[in-house]
């Protein structure tokens, strides 16, 4: 719902909310599809506004850590892991990238 509002009213929409949102809520998620979604959003919204998500990097990078933690011990066995892990390094590149 998040990536649908940003891509219909981007102009119009508090990029900071959002970004809080996907930190606080989206990357506790449970289910992989959720997780992946919201990372992927990161990656837009850096691209989009890099400033806004690199003044959130504390945040996003705390909420990482326990996610990769979670998710790198079972990526061997795992495809959802690897699916997470593999949107989290996503979001690492693009805000170095940006």
């Amino acid at each position: 719902m998040l990536e649908t509002m940003y891509d219909r009213a981007k102009d119009f929409v508090n990029i900071v909310r959002i970004v809080d949102n996907v930190n606080n809520k989206g990357l506790i998620d449970t289910s992989e599809e959720c997780v992946v979604m919201n990372l992927n959003l990161l990656v837009k919204l850096s691209q989009f506004s890099s400033i806004v998500v690199i003044s959130r990097i504390e945040q996003i990078v705390g909420a990482l850590e326990p996610l990769h933690s979670r998710n790198i011990k079972s990526v061997t066995k795992s495809e959802r892991a690897m699916n997470i892990v593999r949107a989290g390094l996503r979001v690492v590149h693009a805000l170095l990238s940006s």
